[in-house]
């Protein structure tokens, strides 16, 4: 997923989202790079805005993969910061909510001092 459009690609994984015509045509754009890459419809709404949607509904994100986009927007975790929220907050499976986003391109792994962490991946 290219750094620009990694913002858009996580506002349409939670739901459909209206943009302005132009920014559709803009060659540079994120809707444009996530359209080049098949993964999003346009679909034209009321003017001059058109709808943004996902191609394949199944990627939609559930409520415990929004949760921890949520939670990691304000911050990184580590791994066993992860757990305890992920405990704390009953997600089922947080090992695999993170794969999941990961496997979406909005969440990258790093090491940080020596931790693994949890990042939400930023376009810039």
């Amino acid at each position: 997923m290219p750094k620009s459009a990694v913002s858009l690609w996580r506002q349409v994984l939670q739901g459909p989202v209206s943009v302005p015509q132009w920014e559709v045509n803009n060659r540079a754009g994120d809707v444009r790079t996530l359209l080049d890459l098949d993964l999003i419809d346009v679909v034209a709404n009321s003017y001059p805005q058109l709808m943004v949607d996902l191609r394949d509904q199944q990627l939609r994100l559930n409520e415990q993969q929004t949760k921890t986009l949520i939670a990691l927007s304000y911050c990184g975790m580590c791994h066993e910061d992860f757990l305890a929220w992920a405990h704390i907050e009953k997600i089922e499976n947080p090992l695999t909510v993170i794969e999941s986003l990961t496997d979406l391109d909005v969440v990258e792994v790093t090491i940080r001092k020596g931790l693994e962490t949890f990042l939400l991946r930023y376009d810039r």
